[in-house]
């Protein structure tokens, strides 16, 4: 069970002795790391436990939004004290951000979610990529990319309904840029980042807590 519970079975009242109570304590899963990193042609999940009781194992699970998400892979629990996974996932697109969760799955059927991580495997070399962290952000986030000239250029931030709700206008450098955008005026959900720039845009999806 994941949550922490005392399995207890009592002795009839004419048969109580100093032994009478005989309680299991049920630990918790404990899931100690969880991580996602771009890797030359996959997103790398990684992530380590402790506690793994009555414990079947996890269900992998990827958004590009976000919000809906979709079983990925399985990976059976190795049970004991602590343990390390890996997964490689090769089925993603470069440019363009992904959402991973873990759906740890007890031996009786309940289950529980880790965090969101975010990814994204970077534009092949030459192209321009905009990356955005923390995601999900609560109170700031910082927007990465990379301009190929000193140029004017425009930030905007999209609700998920379309409405823009945030635009600046700047003049940078070329080479790497990262901008600090103050998430504290909008309320949570999920929210569209677009850098315009001689011409050319590049968009990521944001998650505001």
């Amino acid at each position: 069970m994941f949550p922490g519970v005392m399995d207890c079975s009592v002795t009839p009242a004419e048969q109580i002795t100093n032994d009478a109570f005989d309680c299991v304590s049920l630990l918790p899963l404990d899931l100690l790391t969880f991580q996602a990193t771009s890797k030359e042609d996959a997103i790398q999940l990684n992530w380590t436990s402790a506690n793994e009781i009555d414990f079947a194992g996890y269900e992998l699970q990827r958004s590009t939004n976000g919000r809906d998400f979709g079983k990925i892979a399985w990976v059976d629990g190795l049970g004991g004290e602590q343990n390390a996974y890996a997964y490689a996932d090769k089925e993603v697109q470069r440019g363009r951000t992904y959402y991973y969760r873990l759906q740890m799955v007890d031996l009786d059927g309940s289950t529980s979610y880790s965090d969101i991580r975010t990814a994204l495997l970077p534009a092949a070399k030459g192209g321009t990529t905009l990356v955005v962290q923390p995601n999900p952000a609560k109170g700031k986030f910082y927007a990465s990319f990379e301009l190929g000239s000193a140029v004017a250029t425009t930030f905007e931030l999209f609700a998920a309904d379309g409405r823009r709700v945030y635009q600046q206008h700047y003049n940078l450098l070329e080479g790497p840029n990262q901008l600090m955008i103050n998430t504290s005026p909008y309320p949570a959900g999920l929210y569209t980042a677009v850098v315009r720039s001689a011409g050319q845009e590049w968009t990521a999806q944001v998650v505001i807590e």
